[in-house]
């Protein structure tokens, strides 16, 4: 409970932090959006209206499978997907450097400690995303297989759920904890610590560790829950207003994940 309570207090500090995280969500998302939107739009304004009957619409999903097979159509699209996948594949991580070393680095004004830790630790925070990555992977190899056999010998939804959400609830578990543990490992490099003793501490204080997770977790699933029943009730410009505001908030609530993580580590490290 005080690791929560440190880490909403030392959140509250990071407003550098939380604005550059937040440019950067507008600056990713809303082109690859728009983009998206203009080939999403261009493409649908051919769908054949329900009255012409279901031939039209077979033609039409095979008139759409045989322009992807066209690769000056295709290509371009596939290209600007795999930059803006790069470019988060870098930022994402390199962002998170400056976030860990802010924390980390109380002294210093909150712009220079962000910006020093994008410039000291990039590189290997980077490397260890993808490695993240990687390892998210390997369940796959046992997944995928298992659920497209629940698939295919599903009689009815119920059995088709009971096949495929064990192995997708497997899979949360695993990215989750994949995710806590790679936390520690950050802590212990933006620190210049130990990184076996990161790992030792996680294993031997996993339960408390995952309690602080899931209880930032229940907050945000509350607050996003509220705020998307809200835009609901509150159709129109309230509407426009909350889902412009998600974002900051999604990202201050991942900033106090990290730093009521960060505090636990540096209360119980010793």
């Amino acid at each position: 409970m005080n690791a929560l309570k440190d880490g909403l207090r030392r959140a509250g500090k990071e407003p550098f932090a939380i604005g550059v995280l937040l440019v950067f969500h507008f600056a990713w998302s809303v082109p690859l959006y728009r983009y998206i939107e203009g080939h999403v739009i261009e493409v649908m304004s051919r769908y054949p209206p329900p009255e012409l009957g279901r031939e039209r619409a077979n033609l039409f999903v095979y008139d759409f499978l045989l322009m992807m097979q066209d690769k000056s159509f295709a290509l371009p699209i596939a290209g600007m997907l795999l930059v803006y996948a790069l470019i988060r594949l870098v930022m994402v991580p390199a962002l998170d450097a400056g976030v860990f070393n802010s924390l980390s680095d109380e002294r210093t004004p909150r712009g220079t400690a962000f910006i020093r830790g994008i410039r000291r630790l990039s590189v290997s925070f980077v490397w260890l995303y993808m490695l993240r990555l990687a390892l998210l992977a390997v369940p796959l190899y046992w997944a995928i297989p298992a659920m497209v056999r629940g698939w295919f010998a599903a009689g009815d939804p119920r059995q088709l759920a009971a096949g495929v959400a064990p192995w997708l609830f497997l899979l949360l578990v695993w990215s989750a904890a994949l995710k806590l543990l790679f936390t520690y490992v950050l802590f212990a490099l933006t620190e210049d610590d130990r990184l076996l003793a990161a790992l030792s501490f996680f294993f031997r204080r996993i339960v408390p560790v995952a309690g602080i997770a899931l209880a930032v977790f229940t907050v945000s699933f509350i607050i996003g829950s509220a705020l998307f029943s809200a835009s609901l009730y509150w159709a129109g410009f309230p509407s426009v207003v909350l889902y412009l505001l998600y974002p900051l908030i999604r990202i201050w609530l991942r900033v106090w994940g990290i730093a009521a993580q960060h505090r636990y580590w540096r209360a119980h490290r010793a």
